[in-house]
């Protein structure tokens, strides 16, 4: 918020005061009738109302529930905001309701970041239902991503080695291996050793950035769109040269693994992934711009979507292992006895190891990566509650208290697979993957690839507290999130160690065994080297 202060100046104020008095004027009947909320300042609304820097959306939006009810509003420059605070309301509002819900905001700084296009970032338009087509075809069900476990095994399998040599990379160990598992069932792309790999690195720097251009109330140019057509050094076009960096990362994103695909396909020696599967859908026949740009931005929406939202699940996994080392035993205990200790888990032994699925769902409800959910727009008014929700008014459906209420989950906080058991019964957390039509496609591939990677992690290592050298004493982690839609868990102090000697073996003996695959880096057009 501390941006957008500083860019309301007088004189941009000024400037659009007709345009801030004429919007207020006509929306003078529904003021009176929105959702519960702060009383606004003259002119400019709530805008002391909006998230201040540093702190997490969805933690400041949760303060509203207990302050206006379940489902509250504040309007900043004649942008209306509601915030809902109850899964049944957002049940009705965001499934139910669907047609009228299924918008997202479009908003003046994600253009300007070329993210518009983004299935993400698209209203229920012919363009969204094609490219969503295109995905479920390709992971809408848990049997079509069957032939996708070898890559998340494979991928895994490599963690487990870099896991092992150099534990204390473990995080950006756990970029890598979620970048090579979607990367080569997107793609048919090997990011080859544990090195810092281009596409990697591109698909978080695009992810980071996409977090925090869609976060409502961020960008000034998002209630002033006017100010995206000034010169910089204005008052409030602090984002105008933001926005030219990120939409080159943005256009690289969509353009360089595709091409890398056309290429390889062009030779004839191409790995099967999603791309060329839909390229191959249309046989030898050239494609017209329409049917390219769906099958660009379809596997882009799944190397971006799935890639850091994975690797922030996992992140929130290690945590809760530390944190509750119980859990782990118990998952250990199982896996040995199902599995064994010859082998590892695979994808094939999900049915027979119902605490670990069950773990893996505690994981997506416990540390829910999008904890606000993508925001969804009203495309026509709609009354909820004795409220009036206006046309075009964006709602932001808190998914973290969804998870967390103490009257759905008990002991909510507490990390406990045992609640989905058939004597607790709690509800699966489904709605982490958000509502109705715009729920995410990928859920499927998301469940499988955690799965694998937390079971052959759990057969291989222990994670516990780090201990400090000089006291003695260990650190206790807690779960602190990081600004924006997305939810990264902050870093934190652990300890990782095989679980005996015999593990250390038996991960060399493995990795002797796999096939090497050398990195496509080289394959890449240079642009995708070039540092933002």
């Amino acid at each position: 918020m501390s941006i957008l202060l500083r860019s309301l100046s007088a004189a941009a104020l000024i400037a659009f005061l007709s345009l801030i008095v004429s919007r207020s004027w006509r929306r003078k009947g529904v003021v009176l009738r929105l959702p519960p909320g702060p009383k606004p300042l003259p002119l400019v609304g709530n805008i002391r109302d909006l998230p201040p820097k540093g702190v997490p959306e969805f933690q400041h939006w949760l303060a509203h529930k207990d302050i206006y009810g379940p489902v509250s509003s504040v309007t900043v420059l004649g942008q209306t905001i509601v915030i809902i605070n109850n899964r049944q309301a957002a049940t009705y509002l965001l499934e139910h309701q669907w047609l009228k819900t299924s918008g997202r905001p479009q908003t003046t700084f994600v253009d300007m970041c070329g993210m518009s296009h983004f299935i993400a970032c698209l209203s229920y338009v012919d363009d969204l239902r094609r490219r969503r087509k295109l995905m479920l075809q390709m992971l809408g069900t848990e049997r079509r991503t069957e032939q996708y476990h070898d890559a998340m095994e494979n991928s895994s399998k490599c963690f487990l080695n870099w896991a092992l040599t150099s534990p204390e990379k473990i995080f950006k160990h756990l970029e890598n291996f979620t970048g090579a598992a979607i990367l080569n069932a997107t793609y048919g792309y090997s990011i080859g050793t544990d090195q810092e790999d281009p596409l990697v690195r591109l698909g978080r720097s695009l992810m980071i950035k996409f977090s925090l251009a869609v976060a409502p109330g961020a960008w000034p140019v998002d209630f002033i769109p006017a100010l995206r057509n000034l010169p910089d050094g204005l008052p409030g076009t602090e984002s105008n040269a933001t926005a030219r960096r990120w939409k080159k990362t943005s256009q690289r994103m969509v353009e360089v693994p595709y091409l890398f695909v056309r290429n390889q396909m062009k030779t004839g020696c191409y790995r099967p992934s999603i791309t060329s599967r839909l390229l191959e859908l249309h046989g030898q026949k050239e494609l017209n711009s329409q049917e390219e740009d769906d099958i660009k931005l379809a596997a882009a929406a799944q190397f971006g979507g799935a890639s850091e939202t994975t690797a922030a699940s996992l992140k929130g996994f290690l945590l809760a292992m530390i944190r509750f080392p119980d859990v782990q035993r118990k998952a250990q205990n199982e896996i040995d006895r199902v599995v064994g200790t010859e082998r590892l888990p695979r994808c094939q032994d999900r049915a027979n190891l119902p605490y670990v699925v069950n773990l893996v769902k505690e994981i997506f409800r416990w540390s829910p990566v999008a904890a606000l959910g993508l925001p969804h727009t009203a495309t026509e008014d709609i009354t909820y509650g004795g409220h009036l929700i206006p046309k075009g008014a964006i709602l932001l459906p808190n998914l973290w208290w969804f998870t967390h209420n103490p009257e759905v989950y008990s002991d909510a906080d507490s990390f406990n697979p045992d609640r989905y058991s058939e004597s607790l019964c709690e509800p699966d957390p489904t709605v982490a993957f958000g509502f109705g039509r715009r729920a995410c496609p990928g859920r499927f591939f998301a469940e499988a690839s955690v799965f694998t990677i937390v079971s052959q992690f759990l057969s291989v290592f222990n994670i516990s507290e780090a201990v400090d050298q000089g006291f003695g004493i260990k650190a206790q982690p807690q779960l602190k999130a990081l600004p924006g839609i997305i939810t990264f868990p902050e870093d934190f102090a652990y300890s990782i160690t095989p679980r005996d000697d015999t593990k250390d073996k038996f991960v060399q003996n493995m990795m002797a065994d796999q096939p090497v695959q050398s990195s496509d880096a080289s394959s890449l057009d240079d642009a995708v080297f070039d540092r933002d």
